[in-house]
Formats: C-alpha cells, sequence, structure tokens
C-alpha cells in the first residue's frame, strides 16, 4: 500500500502506460502494448538458485477508472516451466491524498514447480510487501 497526494484519476492514467507498467511489474524487462489492454512482456525471475526469463502476455480487466483494474500475466520460459500471476490494484480516494492498494497471487508449473511452490509464495508476498 502506498499513498499520493495526487487524486486518483490523475494516478489511474499513468498506470495504464508501458514505461509506467516495466517500472511497477517486479522483473518486467520489456512491456509493449499490442491492443487496448494487452501487452507483450518479457520477464525475468529469480527463485532461489533458478534464473528464468519468460515471455507472455499481460492483460488489464475489469477497468474502473479512476478506481482501478485487475492485471493478469502469463508466460512461459523454455526450462523453467510456465508462469502465471494476478495483481488486483485498487485506488481510493481518501483525506491523505489517493491510496494504491494491490493483492498479488501466483501459480507456476514446470522445473519452477519442482523447485519450490513455497519458495515463490514467499517471494511474492515479499514483492507485495514492498520488498522485491
Amino acid at each position: 500500500m502506498s499513498t499520493s497526494s495526487l487524486p486518483p484519476w490523475r494516478l489511474c492514467i499513468p498506470l495504464n502506460d508501458p514505461a509506467i507498467l516495466k517500472q511497477c511489474i517486479p522483473g518486467c524487462e520489456e512491456i509493449e502494448e499490442r491492443s487496448n489492454g494487452e501487452f507483450a512482456a518479457i520477464m525475468r525471475f529469480e527463485f532461489g538458485q533458478l534464473k528464468a526469463r519468460f515471455r507472455g502476455k499481460v492483460h488489464l480487466f475489469d477497468r474502473d477508472p479512476p478506481n482501478g483494474y485487475r492485471l493478469v500475466g502469463e508466460g512461459e520460459g523454455s526450462v523453467a516451466g510456465f508462469a502465471k500471476s494476478s495483481a488486483v490494484v485498487a485506488l481510493a480516494d481518501t483525506p491523505e491524498g489517493t491510496r494504491l492498494t494491490y493483492q498479488l497471487g501466483a501459480n507456476v508449473g514446470g522445473k519452477i514447480a519442482q523447485l519450490g511452490q513455497r519458495l515463490l509464495m514467499s517471494t511474492t508476498k515479499k514483492m507485495q510487501e514492498g520488498g522485491g
């Protein structure tokens, strides 16, 4: 969670910009808008000793400007397997400014899953708490 002095409508527009999304999505190396709300992306993740690069798509769903949206990503990494993630992003007008909150979720398969779903969930929690 974070707070900004800007009103929600001023934050909502940049949160749809590929350059801003790249900065906000941990591990995002490249992101390019393909159509309204659909992006091609290259992500790099490190799960303990395993380092993986995924090519995939990011979609923005349930857009409700200026209140937020749902972001869903999915990708495949050659040896690593696949990864799916989601984030619900919410903007709320408060007396202190705009409060931005998000909830993350992730699911993996392949070698990453074999090496530790618990490690992934720990990493996801760390990201959600702002440490990753």
